[in-house]
């Protein structure tokens, strides 16, 4: 049987023996592109549209380099270290078959939300007005009962297929897979639906408190410090930094546990429990 304590405590164990080699990953794969999209996200508003392009350009790179950085913090995890060096390269080999899972899997989600969007367009929504400050959607009570039975229905299935999902980057690297990952990690989960919904929904509620009290705190504290003026300014630079490290940090937590639980998992299986 599989115990979430357990899979816990040796993410701890892990963590703490390779914490050096797991920084150097996580700052150059996650904190790095982290800060320096939340750093130039204010001028995406701005009304030149090169800059609102370039904003864009910097958004998707960051989260490429995201993808890379988790996926090196799981080559050294089911390596059991093995150096930076080792893992940055195992990540570079397996980014592009991961991406053959993660396509499919955020179209998927994207016609998930598709009917969001036709419901809204229906009732008259202007979404080229959705950022104007003031701007209220034209939605009728019977448009907004409609939206919330929709997510009400789509909650619980986001909720299973994010669980079930959630062994698709260890499989990448650990069963060299690309698409078929998907279906792996499917059958590798099978059981565990339910205390993985747990585990995440406590991930998140705790992620989101610490970047709201990051973001509050500090702030507050750079703003009495320094100048605000402008979209981006020393105040919104450190506390981009601020809340980077801080979601950075829980997803070195998370990127380690879910590999530990892929090993677990996988043990698990070759033995027959």
């Amino acid at each position: 049987m599989i115990r979430m304590s357990n899979i816990w405590d040796r993410t701890t164990a892990f963590i703490g023996a390779h914490r050096r080699d797991l920084t150097v990953i996580a700052l150059l794969g996650i904190a790095l592109p982290s800060a320096a999209s939340a750093i130039v996200e204010p001028l995406g508003a701005a009304s030149d549209q090169t800059t609102r392009v370039m904003v864009t350009i910097i958004g998707i790179a960051a989260i490429l380099m995201t993808m890379w950085g988790q996926l090196g913090l799981t080559a050294m995890t089911l390596a059991d270290g093995g150096g930076v060096g080792r893992a940055m390269a195992t990540a570079s080999a397996r980014f592009l078959p991961l991406l053959g899972a993660v396509i499919p899997l955020g179209l998927g989600l994207v016609l998930l939300g598709l009917p969001i969007f036709l419901i809204l367009a229906a009732a008259g929504v202007d979404f080229s007005q959705m950022s104007t400050p003031g701007y209220t959607p034209p939605v009728s009570p019977a448009t907004g009962l409609l939206l919330f039975v929709y997510l009400v229905i789509l909650l619980p299935v986001v909720l299973v297929l994010a669980a079930r999902m959630l062994l698709v980057n260890p499989a990448v690297i650990g069963d060299r897979l690309s698409f078929g990952a998907i279906a792996r990690s499917w059958n590798l989960t099978r059981g565990l639906t339910f205390k993985l919904i747990g585990v995440l929904l406590l991930y998140v509620v705790i992620v989101v408190v610490a970047m709201l009290a990051t973001q509050t705190v500090v702030g507050v504290i750079t703003r009495l410090l320094f100048s605000a003026e402008g979209p981006v300014n020393a105040s919104t630079v450190i506390t981009a930094i601020a809340v980077a490290l801080v979601t950075t940090l829980f997803s070195v937590l998370s990127t380690v546990f879910v590999a530990k639980l892929y090993r677990a998992v996988v043990g698990a299986e070759s033995s027959g429990t």
